[in-house]
């Protein structure tokens, strides 16, 4: 199913520091070590971007914040440049990771490329009102979740917690 994928984006990868590239490398792909962030303190966490081998692309670690946890990969093609942000925000964090949830934006946003940010945002955008507080985030910054469907589907529930959202919309 993964065949045809240029760019596959983890979050949640649980991966460690002892679990070397070696354990995780997919055929035709850049070494993954290189678009890789493990969480250094307990079991969780963790992303890591897969990017087709025949793209030219490069680590923009300078606009990762370091206390959310991302990885932005920059990718060079035949029609312009973009980011490829990928994310994670734990279910109990505190109230001000989307304040640095906004720190990453300031820094992707303000580039020159278009962006696209995925993740795991671990808020029901399902249930968020035009008044949220990432609602506003989303207009302040012009980006939009182009996940319109739930993403986490239960026996009782279905939230949309993983959005993929674009600061345009020409790459689609």
């Amino acid at each position: 199913e993964l065949g045809e994928c240029d760019v596959i984006c983890v979050s949640e990868t649980k991966l460690k520091a002892n679990v070397g590239s070696t354990d995780s490398v997919m055929p035709n792909f850049y070494n993954p070590d290189l678009f890789r962030k493990d969480r250094s303190t307990d079991g969780g966490g963790g992303i890591l971007i897969y990017v087709r081998d025949s793209l030219h692309c490069k680590r923009r670690s300078d606009l990762e914040i370091a206390e959310l946890e991302s990885v932005c990969v920059e990718i060079t093609t035949k029609t312009g440049r973009f980011l490829v942000v990928c994310f994670y925000r734990p279910p109990n964090a505190p109230v001000t990771s989307l304040d640095h949830f906004e720190n990453l934006l300031d820094n992707v946003i303000d580039t020159d490329k278009n962006v696209i940010l995925l993740g795991d945002l671990n808020i029901d955008l399902l249930k968020a009102s035009p008044t949220s507080r990432i609602s506003r985030i989303c207009e302040r910054y012009g980006i939009e979740n182009v996940v319109k469907e739930p993403t986490r589907i239960t026996s009782s529930t279905a939230t949309l917690l993983d959005p993929i959202y674009m600061n345009t919309l020409s790459l689609l």
